[in-house]
């Protein structure tokens, strides 16, 4: 047993330790919560021109930028040229352009809304939809010519006086597909 003295020495250390150790906690607990304030406050530097091309430079938002500007001042982002330049000079899409934002410079669209705008790359839906090309199905004796479902465009005739060259088969089959079935 212990006595009166060492009894009042141990419930003075344990309270001692007590205060001690809400100290601790509360001290962690503030200081942590106001660090988490802070990283929920920060500005993320951007890094990256997806989704951003032709976008407004912002002085405020750190990074680098998506705009014609950003070559004159050397600050464009590592993919600038790849997302925004690049893009507007392809009749096609890729992985890449899929889901861009629209692109108005664009010979052809890869966005979101590009089938309802009707400015679909060619291959749009084989690409960014996974759906098999018209030009790899087998090919249809039909005694009445008509277009597939759901192709609302005329078609295009393309005809040669010189015959259809095999040149024309190399420079243009990845433009108009329908060349690979003329062959």
């Amino acid at each position: 047993m212990l006595s009166p003295k060492e009894s009042r020495k141990k419930k003075i250390l344990i309270g001692a330790l007590a205060v001690s150790l809400v100290t601790v906690i509360l001290g962690l607990g503030l200081g942590l919560g106001l660090d988490l304030q802070k990283c929920r406050n920060k500005v993320v530097p951007q890094v990256s021109c997806r989704t951003r091309c032709n976008e407004h430079y912002d002085g405020d938002v750190p990074g680098c930028r998506c705009d014609a500007n950003c070559q004159s001042s050397k600050s464009c982002c590592f993919d600038y040229h790849d997302i925004c330049t690049v893009p507007t000079e392809q009749w096609e899409c890729t992985k890449l352009r899929c889901g861009e934002k629209r692109l108005t410079e664009s010979k052809c669209q890869c966005s979101d809304d590009c089938l309802s705008a009707g400015d679909c790359c060619t291959n749009y839906q084989h690409v960014c939809h996974g759906e098999k090309q018209w030009v790899e199905d087998v090919c249809e004796n039909l005694a009445e010519p008509k277009c597939p479902a759901g192709f609302k465009q005329q078609p295009l005739l393309l005809v040669s006086l010189d015959g259809l060259r095999a040149e024309y088969l190399q420079t243009w089959s990845t433009l108009i597909p329908v060349l690979d079935k003329l062959s």
